[in-house]
């Protein structure tokens, strides 16, 4: 496994990351450059990134670079200096200025992203091996350089190779690929990239990009074509990463996360596998690292997100300052990282006439909903405008496509529910939701007593592990989640109070249905649907029956895998007076937060703290656990 180089040496800092930062504005608003009325300003450069969130990791970090001597090279210094990163080896360029860029809201994927460089002849595009300090540089554990470095001149390719080269005593040499075709003035970028990547110890490196750069396909086939480096990570998206090391392949699948920015996750995962790498974790826990880290950065809005607190080292002093310099510190407060709370994700909406996938009572079957009767088609069409400005403030001619129709009709519809304040018409003709509509569903959860008594509980619990904490009900054939206190880290289950669960497969809905009478549960089995979510989905009704029968005998339950394959729970249930179960409460957290068997631990707290809600519900001092035929 890929070794570091040394600890304790005079100077030494755990990371070096060389490479260009720029001023960074950020629209205020989504929408075309030309269109957005004002930016906010911020930092943005790969290599800067990875020494920022380093070092408010807890590790001493160095940054080097060249920016001009003007006012953006200043606020450059003093906000990575303010990180705790070392910045005494930036040189400062009196004839170049510091690069600035501008970018749209969007996704950098998207056709709708726009980006505008403003760093031709910028001071880090004149950095050579002449003016930059080499000694500062190679004084660390793990020396991290970029493809964008290589792409913005000459001089900077040659500074790269210089670096690159193989040396005695050299620190650790991590090269993240990064191609970015538009960067490079001439075709020659596939095979610089090749030659730098050669020559590094460590490669982080997008299927992607080698597909694109260099027209491999596989992770195999990139491995092939970099057989030097003595770890080779191969990022593949949404899929997950692949690693090869001293002859070891390693696959740890991507968590699913609520995307607010793509910006950033890159950089992120690196610093969370060098991180893990620095401390000499297996390589497992280095891919865990590097997800939950790029996950703390797709869930904020910028370039730098905090580290999840549980994959943090100890804290340490901030980095020594480089070889033969003075530190010159700001004086400002470190920056705070950004832990904006993310938007709820916005689920994609069913048209109408669309059927939905999850699992339901067939109504054909003589399931509660639905019945013989066709719904009215003009309410149809009513209250499937309601979901459509859930997603946010939509114009007529927005419904009207939504649903079908002519406008003149999608007005009436509009009309009325206005006239019941069930949506409203802002003044610049768009319409959304209406205060009349969150009073009624307030109104309807308020009702809701066991969701009041179970909160304080499900908080603490949630203050105690960290993790999801749902409380669910069984309502007209359908189980609901009611209450949720949301997981502290950035990879967490996606859920929304008032959404169905997958009732074949969730540990709340086995907790619920398996308290039912037996002709009931047989005769709801019989009525479900069985969707193989993964390969340990309950696949049909004989299967399912014995995982209620086991259910109810045992008391708890638990969904490992079932319904998604990175998530896992366990789950007790809530007793009325009667001894009757009226809800479920479960902890649910993704594979790479907590392994099943770690979280099979918490079952004991979980059940206790069911117990006591039962208590509280019931008017008893505890709940007992009544099983009958």
């Amino acid at each position: 496994m890929t070794a570091t180089g040394p600890r304790n040496a005079p100077d030494v800092v755990d990371v070096v990351a060389l490479g260009e930062s720029m001023v960074t504005f950020l629209p205020s608003r989504p929408g075309r450059l030309a269109d957005v009325p004002s930016f906010d300003r911020a930092i943005g450069g790969a290599e800067s990134n990875v020494a920022c969130v380093l070092a408010a990791a807890g590790h001493s970090a160095r940054w080097i670079s060249s920016v001009g001597a003007d006012g953006f090279g200043d606020h450059l210094v003093e906000t990575i200096g303010a990180y705790g990163v070392d910045v005494t080896a930036v040189r400062r360029d009196p004839a170049r200025p510091t690069g600035v860029y501008f970018r749209t809201a969007g996704d950098r994927a998207t056709d709708a992203h726009e980006v505008a460089y403003y760093r031709a002849g910028s001071a880090a595009s004149a950095m050579t091996a002449g003016n930059v300090d080499l000694t500062a540089a190679r004084a660390g554990r793990v020396l991290h350089l970029t493809g964008i470095t290589a792409a913005l001149s000459g001089e900077c390719r040659g500074l790269l190779h210089e670096l690159t080269a193989p040396r005695p005593g050299r620190p650790l040499v991590s090269f993240d690929v990064n191609h970015r075709p538009g960067l490079w003035p001439d075709d020659d970028d596939p095979r610089v990239l090749l030659e730098l990547a050669r020559g590094a110890d460590l490669v982080f490196v997008g299927a992607d990009e080698a597909e694109e750069a260099w027209g491999l396909h596989g992770t195999e086939a990139v491995r092939r074509a970099l057989p030097g480096p003595a770890t080779l990570v191969v990022k593949q998206g949404g899929h997950g990463v692949t690693v090869f090391d001293a002859g070891h392949v390693t696959f740890v699948p991507a968590p699913r996360v609520d995307v607010v920015a793509a910006v950033g996750a890159g950089d992120a995962f690196a610093a969370g596998f060098l991180s893990a790498t620095l401390r000499a974790l297996p390589m497992k826990a280095r891919l865990r690292h590097g997800h939950l880290w790029a996950a703390a950065a797709l869930t904020a809005p910028g370039d730098l997100a905090v580290p999840p607190p549980a994959t943090a080292p100890p804290r340490r002093a901030p980095a020594r300052p480089a070889p033969g310099h003075r530190p010159s510190w700001s004086g400002r407060a470190a920056p705070r990282l950004d832990r904006t709370r993310r938007p709820p994700r916005r689920p994609r909406r069913r048209r109408v006439g669309e059927t939905s996938t999850r699992p339901r009572l067939d109504a054909s079957r003589g399931g509660h909903r639905g019945g013989t009767h066709p719904m009215s088609q003009t309410v149809d069409r009513a209250l499937s405008i309601l979901p459509l400005l859930a997603e946010g403030p939509a114009d007529l001619g927005q419904v009207a496509d939504r649903l079908g129709v002519h406008k003149s009709t999608a007005l009436r519809l509009l009309r009325t529910l206005h006239e019941h304040g069930l949506v409203y018409r802002q003044s610049d003709q768009r319409y959304r939701l209406g205060a009349r509509l969150f009073a009624l569903a307030q109104e309807a959860m308020e009702n809701l007593d066991i969701r009041e008594i179970a909160h304080p509980h499900l908080a603490r619990l949630n203050e105690r592990c960290g993790h999801t904490v749902h409380l669910a009900v069984y309502e007209e054939g359908e189980v609901l989640y009611i209450d949720k206190v949301e997981s502290r880290y950035p990879v967490r289950m996606y859920s929304r109070i008032g959404k169905p669960v997958a009732i074949t497969v969730a540990a709340v809905a086995k907790l619920l249905l398996a308290d039912l009478p037996e002709p009931e549960r047989r005769t709801i089995a019989e009525r479900l649907e069985y969707p193989l979510y993964t390969a340990r989905s309950t696949p049909n009704p004989p299967a399912f029956l014995r995982e209620l029968t086991k259910v109810r005998e045992q008391g708890w339950a638990t969904d490992l895998g079932g319904h998604e394959e990175s998530i896992n729970c366990v789950a007790a249930p809530i007793r009325g007076a009667d001894g009757r179960v009226v809800a479920a409460m479960s902890v649910s957290a993704p594979n790479v937060v907590v392994t099943a068997d770690e979280l099979l631990t918490l079952l004991p707290q979980v059940r206790r703290t069911a117990d006591d809600i039962s208590g509280e519900y019931s008017g008893r001092t505890s709940a007992k656990d009544t099983v009958r035929p």
